[in-house]
């Protein structure tokens, strides 16, 4: 008997396309001809069409659609347009920071499974923030993009669009909460005692804040703390520490990366990985969970209080600020990011070139703002601040098969290192002069690995430490490299291994109680919609932990992060 010759792989794989979306009312026909542009596009990769239901196929079809009827669909229509982007893929090609095989697309208008929605606080939000043109340009700040294409596309109308607003500000942000992301004289109050029942609006300028504790004695010996324990013990007042003049000259913090420096970012995309509601931002000033993925402050809105500029650093995105406050701070970071646009991909975040993009707009908004010379004075004496990195090791190259097929971890390292050095040529492409780049923090002695590493009694994971160790010794020599290259250029590496490390191996003489578990739920796994108000496992005084969920430090520990650093690499900036 002659057996049937057998399909082929590819085959079956478009017969369940074909299945699955002609089941929603798309024609057949259609799809097969999306699905054969876009396997052109990822180099033939289904794992790309075939995540979340097909979205990036749904979202292709659409798009197509809409320009073809060249009309714009109204604030009811289930299926908004997606704003069409133009490309810069011509001279992206081959290039690791937008390798045209790994541009993948994120949508602010859609669900984690590529359903369009509209909620009644966007459409609220909207009518509110869309009577000025500086908000109508804040609107197009949340377009979405195409699986090809990244650019805006100048001929959409810029009328309010429907954005995802964070479930905190059902209106405008007062005034008085305004002020904290201007500048400001505010002192550096490097902890906020972590008491849920405090008063919801505390005074900033009061001085109700606890002491941050330092090392004792035995620690103030090792070279690497000594300057910011002296610091601390010669003040009278442990507040004066980073709001002293410190003879640098920093206009202005702008920030890229990932979680430990997103200040609410993604609030305003379509993603699963947020932290808008409660219990982050418990500790907070105001108790607000702004999107800070942390009971309070984040590393970077130290560092900006340390230069003296203001206490806080406003997400690009979030429509309640404008050009007025971006002027001395903003932040383009997203929660989930890394180097490789792979890993954004993972939660469908902001991918770094992306944030990059943004900040090209800001610089525009900057232009019209403060004049150009003005503005290319205030980039030159701002300090571009970059922390990403730890979400390619951790959720991409030890979580899924496509990069560790591809690369031995030396080789990611490199291809890693390929794109922080591109990035950072762009930046000073830009008019950046002042960058610092973070290294990576020993990421096996996180919450979350220690878990998964019970069957070794829960300890660090020794490999990915030693991952961290090395990738930041070749971190620090591209940058010393970049340093010789570029002309005017003040690059300095911030190593934020050492710090976390001693904290973790000397939790008591910091003040902590405990390190391996986190304060946020059981501390061994949650964070994020897993870390909520409801969960009875939640501790009392986040103070006592090193971790506030179990992938993000506590606002005490990111105080301390932020002094080391502070003294140790920022302050030289001139």
């Amino acid at each position: 008997m002659t057996r049937l010759a057998r399909r082929k792989v590819g085959l079956r794989r478009i017969d369940a396309a074909l299945d699955h979306l002609s089941a929603m009312g798309f024609p057949r026909v259609l799809v097969r001809k999306t699905v054969n542009k876009l396997l052109k596009v990822y180099d033939g990769e289904w794992v790309f069409l075939e995540e979340a239901s097909y979205r990036v196929v749904i979202e292709a079809i659409l798009e197509e659609q809409y320009s073809k009827q060249n009309t714009k669909p109204k604030l009811s229509d289930p299926s908004p347009s997606k704003k069409v982007m133009k490309s810069k893929i011509g001279s992206a090609i081959g290039s690791n920071f937008r390798d045209v095989s790994e541009r993948i697309s994120y949508s602010p208008l859609s669900d984690s499974c590529g359903c369009s929605f509209i909620s009644p606080k966007m459409v609220t939000t909207q009518v509110v923030h869309s009577q000025s043109p500086h908000n109508q340009t804040q609107a197009a700040r949340t377009s979405s993009y195409s699986p090809i294409s990244d650019h805006p596309n100048p001929s959409v109308d810029p009328e309010p669009s429907i954005e995802s607003d964070p479930s905190i500000y059902l209106e405008p942000l007062v005034e008085s909460e305004l002020s904290l992301y201007s500048e400001s004289s505010v002192n550096f109050d490097p902890s906020i005692k972590s008491d849920p029942s405090r008063d919801p609006e505390p005074s900033i300028d009061s001085k109700q804040f606890d002491p941050l504790i330092y090392p004792d004695p035995s620690i103030e010996s090792d070279p690497r703390f000594s300057e910011v324990v002296g610091k601390h013990q010669s003040s009278s007042d442990p507040t004066d520490m980073l709001s002293v003049s410190v003879g640098a000259k920093v206009e202005a913090i702008i920030v890229f990366g990932d979680s430990s420096v997103d200040a609410g970012n993604n609030n305003h995309i379509c993603t699963i990985l947020k932290s808008n509601f409660s219990p982050y931002g418990r500790d907070f000033y105001g108790s607000v969970p702004t999107g800070r993925f942390s009971n309070g402050r984040l590393p970077s809105d130290f560092i900006s209080e340390a230069f003296g500029i203001k206490p806080l650093i406003p997400p690009y995105l979030d429509p309640n600020f404008n050009v007025s406050h971006f002027v001395n701070g903003v932040c383009f970071a997203s929660a989930g990011s890394g180097f490789d646009n792979l890993t954004s991909h993972v939660l469908s975040v902001i991918p770094l070139w992306k944030q990059l993009e943004y900040y090209k707009e800001f610089q525009e908004e900057l232009n019209n703002h403060l004049g150009k010379e003005k503005a290319k004075e205030v980039v030159g004496e701002s300090l571009h601040l970059i922390s990403v990195g730890t979400n390619d090791f951790l959720e991409n190259f030890y979580m899924l098969p496509k990069r560790s097929s591809e690369y031995s971890v030396e080789e990611y390292q490199k291809f890693l290192l390929g794109i922080a050095e591109e990035f950072m040529e762009e930046l000073y492409g830009m008019g950046a002069r002042k960058i610092s780049i973070v290294g990576l923090p020993p990421m096996g002695c996180l919450p979350l690995e220690r878990t998964t590493n019970f069957m070794f009694g829960s300890e660090c994971v020794e490999e990915y430490n030693n991952v961290a160790i090395d990738f930041n010794g070749k971190l620090e020599g591209l940058v010393l490299e970049m340093n010789q290259k570029l002309l005017g250029i003040q690059l300095v590496f911030a190593n934020p291994y050492d710090i976390i490390w001693n904290i973790i191996q000397n939790p008591g003489a910091f003040g902590f109680e405990d390190v391996e578990r986190a304060c946020c739920g059981t501390g061994l796994f949650e964070m994020s919609y897993m870390c909520d108000e409801f969960n009875p496992f939640t501790c009392s005084d986040a103070n006592d932990y090193v971790f506030w969920d179990a992938f993000h430090p506590t606002q005490k520990t990111y105080a301390i992060i932020a002094h080391y650093l502070f003294y140790n690499y920022l302050i030289h900036f001139n």
